[in-house]
């Protein structure tokens, strides 16, 4: 079972040539009062912020879905943690997220100056679509509330 985007579905039919299913982070379409769906390059974008999102075993029955990102980002002995940090994210999005092909990832991290607990980080992923060749830039920030 997943609620990972099913690019199995419907790919013949219009304007879902790369894929549909549930847009992500989950809200309601205003329009029919269902769950928001995403089709294309939004369903891959959809995707990949699920995988980024969700922790590695966090979701029953679906156990192998999402990354180690939170876990190790709130380790307290960060020296190598990038190398860690984007292993973790490469591997959930190439064998989760076959549609792409990362071509590179980056996080930055940003101490916030009134609240020195919390952290900022940016993670920019710039990938190409295998079915088109078209390259695109996902960029997701994280917040960390630090010693909670």
């Amino acid at each position: 079972m997943s609620i990972l985007p099913d690019i199995n579905s419907d790919l013949n039919a219009p304007g879902t040539f790369l894929g549909k299913g549930l847009a992500w982070p989950f809200q309601e379409d205003p329009n029919t009062g269902d769950l928001k769906r995403a089709s294309d390059e939004d369903s891959i974008e959809a995707c990949m912020l699920y995988l980024l999102e969700t922790e590695y075993g966090e979701i029953p029955l679906a156990e192998d879905q999402g990354t180690r990102l939170r876990q190790l980002l709130f380790q307290n002995d960060l020296i190598g943690i990038e190398e860690l940090v984007t292993d973790s994210v490469e591997t959930a999005i190439r064998e989760k997220e076959r549609r792409v092909q990362l071509i590179s990832t980056s996080f930055e991290a940003v101490r916030d100056p009134i609240n020195p607990n919390r952290l900022g980080v940016t993670g920019r992923f710039v990938y190409r679509v295998k079915a088109t060749g078209q390259v695109a830039e996902l960029v997701a920030p994280f917040n960390l509330e630090l010693g909670t």
